[in-house]
């Protein structure tokens, strides 16, 4: 008898997880990009080249799309509940609503991997890849190049004045609707991630394990993460909180715009490469190196 309620008992905690964390498990290789979809779906994608959409509410994969020839490093939610994935191949899918057997657009030009998308206010698309350019796309699939990066641009936000861009050159530059561009910060550093932030400035993750917190009048604010390199950013929809993803296996949630640390989420000590939070601001996603898509309560709880 008591055999018959310690079986169920294992296999309940086996499905939760270490910790009591949600999961999400059916990726073959590291999780490195998340997009938070409307209705409460949730998009994730890894190093073994697959895009999965999930049913979070039910724990389960709806669809399971393999059509990019290399690591998928980004996801972006575009208007109408398409998605956006690029990566290693350096081609940027348009998946329609739902998701298909093949994309129902295709954008190319990057002579190398793409690292970050960024959505702008009216849907339009911005790229960045390790071939130092940035990209404008219209609706045309043509696009506009940025030149000014000496290396590898890893990080993309759409801010009030233009379009912000990070990247191994340790710089954050700020491109006008003419195409001209500027460098608003320079850290001697790789900049790995960038966040709008409310009223018009902008958060960038360093390798040095800092976030900076660069404001319109050009006043900055560093929040020390920790020893690791910060890959990930994420601002909540109420603009209240930041989300900083780190190498070292932990996710720093800091109040905005003070810049208090409100919680740190410790995972299993492997690098988490990915960070969204979910609709409504009150849990976020992480994706990292085992292959796992965990929740969390913004309070710094797992949810299980």
């Amino acid at each position: 008898m008591q055999f018959k309620h310690v079986v169920p008992l294992l296999l309940l905690l086996l499905a939760a997880g270490p910790g009591g964390a949600q999961e999400l498990a059916g990726h073959g290789g590291p999780v490195r990009a998340l997009a938070v979809l409307p209705g409460g779906g949730l998009a994730s994608a890894g190093f073994d080249q697959a895009v999965i959409l999930w049913d979070p509410a039910r724990g389960t994969a709806q669809r399971v799309m393999r059509w990019h020839g290399g690591a998928v490093n980004v996801l972006a939610a575009l208007p109408g509940g398409r998605l956006a994935s690029t990566g290693e191949d350096g081609r940027i899918a348009l998946w329609p609503s739902g998701g298909a057997e093949q994309p129902r657009q295709v954008l190319e030009g990057h002579a190398a991997p793409v690292a970050a998308l960024a959505v702008g206010p009216e849907g339009q698309l911005a790229s960045a890849g390790w071939d130092g350019t940035v990209r404008r796309w219209r609706a045309d699939g043509s696009a506009e190049v940025l030149e000014g990066h000496q290396r590898p641009v890893n990080g993309l936000a759409f801010l009030p004045p233009g379009l912000a861009s990070a990247g191994y050159d340790g710089t954050v530059r700020l491109w006008a609707a003419d195409g001209t561009g500027r460098v608003i910060g320079e850290y001697g550093l790789p900049q790995n991630a960038l966040a709008a932030l409310p009223g018009g400035g902008v958060a960038a993750g360093g390798a040095d394990g800092v976030v900076r917190l660069l404001g319109p009048d050009g006043a900055v604010r560093e929040l020390p993460v920790g020893p690791w390199p910060v890959v990930g950013l994420a601002v909540a929809p109420d603009g209240r909180l930041l989300a900083a993803a780190s190498l070292g296996g932990s996710v720093g949630l800091f109040q905005l715009p003070e810049g208090r640390l409100h919680a740190t989420l410790e995972g299993p000590g492997l690098p988490v490469w990915a960070v969204a939070f979910a609709a409504d601001g009150q849990s976020l996603w992480t994706g990292g190196q085992d292959r796992l898509v965990r929740r969390w309560s913004v309070a710094g709880r797992p949810l299980g």
